[in-house]
């Protein structure tokens, strides 16, 4: 199954993330936070991203090390996913 990973810029906001997502071509969709930066770190942003990619048939998963964002996703169900397992699965 293709994987499709999109880095998120440190000035990311919703809309354009959720702009992002909708060009996404792949079945799985991995979404990267960039390191120190504060994007979406509200649970609404995770929940509407995820309805977004519901919406296109997808399945969604998260790199970060956002406590607030790892925290959100998992109330969500959302799989975080380690960068040493992301680049296992790219290859």
């Amino acid at each position: 199954m293709k994987v499709q990973i999109l880095q998120l810029d440190a000035h990311e906001d919703l809309a354009s993330a959720r702009d992002k997502l909708a060009w996404a071509q792949a079945q799985r969709v991995v979404l990267v936070w960039p390191d120190r930066a504060r994007v979406l770190r509200k649970r609404l942003d995770l929940v509407l991203i995820r309805r977004q990619a519901a919406r296109q048939g997808c399945e969604l998963g998260l790199v970060t090390r956002d406590p607030v964002v790892l925290e959100h996703a998992a109330e969500h169900n959302l799989p975080p996913r380690p960068t040493a397992q992301l680049r296992r699965r790219t290859r």
